[in-house]
């Protein structure tokens, strides 16, 4: 499949199916603008068929947001891969995820296909307790606030409990914990990990820390500057589930493995 137009050309011999929409063959992407073209992705093949949390990793600009909005059918109507629907995607940008209009209440329970369409404050707030313990209390002061009024993080957590209430098998998370700080990170990670395994979910997550990647991903993909033609796969193996993973001979070896390819 081929398209052309003013902002992009785009190609490819295969983009995705039902049960294994993270897949793409001989993927060819090129972005044009003010007469100039970048081409990101030139004879690149990528497939993530198994249940389990993938990260992946590179310098800016290396087509992570790209490969996901393709992905995710939203790159353009005429190039959106038949699996999209089975997708649940949380954009880098939540601005745009989360209206600033609507309270954080309403961004969870307005979502058509969402675990908690029209629930109240009280079912919400049991809801994230008992089904994601992980994610760190949310207040009814926090719920009711319009999303505008929210710093960062908590518009950050809105959005990551908003996808992850998708009633979706596979999910796409572009650098979901970028506005968090470090103890809600630590928070999450494991507890996510646990969400993932006991769902049967299977996840790819855009992050730029290292150490992020090694506490959360069963697997780390890395990339390097465009054009991109293949992601470096590097297996995480690990003795355990705590933050003390980070800190082991295993994880050394990942993080130099990572810091090599990125070089």
């Amino acid at each position: 499949m081929r398209e052309i137009n003013t902002k992009y050309e785009i190609a490819f011999d295969a983009l995705g199916c039902a049960d294994t929409p993270f897949f793409c063959r001989n993927l060819f992407l090129e972005y044009r603008a003010s007469g100039r073209k970048e081409v990101i992705f030139q004879n690149f093949d990528f497939c993530v068929a198994t249940p389990g949390i993938h990260a992946l990793i590179g310098p800016n600009g290396c087509g992570k947001s790209s490969l996901f909005n393709l992905m995710a059918g939203c790159l353009g109507a005429n190039v959106s891969p038949p699996s999209a629907g089975n997708i649940a995607y949380q954009i880098q940008d939540v601005t745009l995820s989360i209206p600033g209009w609507l309270t954080g209440l309403q961004n969870l329970t307005l979502v058509e296909d969402g675990e908690l369409r029209n629930a109240s404050i009280f079912e919400t707030r049991n809801f994230i307790r008992e089904k994601l313990p992980f994610i760190p209390s949310l207040s009814e002061v926090i719920l009711n606030k319009r999303a505008e009024q929210m710093s960062g993080g908590e518009r950050q957590m809105i959005s990551l409990i908003r996808t992850l209430t998708r009633t979706k098998r596979f999910l796409l998370l572009d650098e979901p914990f970028s506005a968090l700080d470090h103890r809600r990170r630590f928070q999450i990670i494991p507890g996510l990990r646990d969400w993932v395994q006991n769902n049967n979910r299977t996840v790819i997550v855009s992050m730029h820390s290292i150490d992020d990647a090694i506490f959360l991903a069963d697997n780390v993909f890395v990339s390097h500057e465009p054009p991109v033609n293949q992601f470096l796969a590097i297996e995480n193996k690990r003795r355990e589930e705590t933050f003390n993973h980070v800190l082991s001979e295993e994880a050394n070896h990942v993080r130099q493995n990572i810091m090599d390819a990125l070089q």
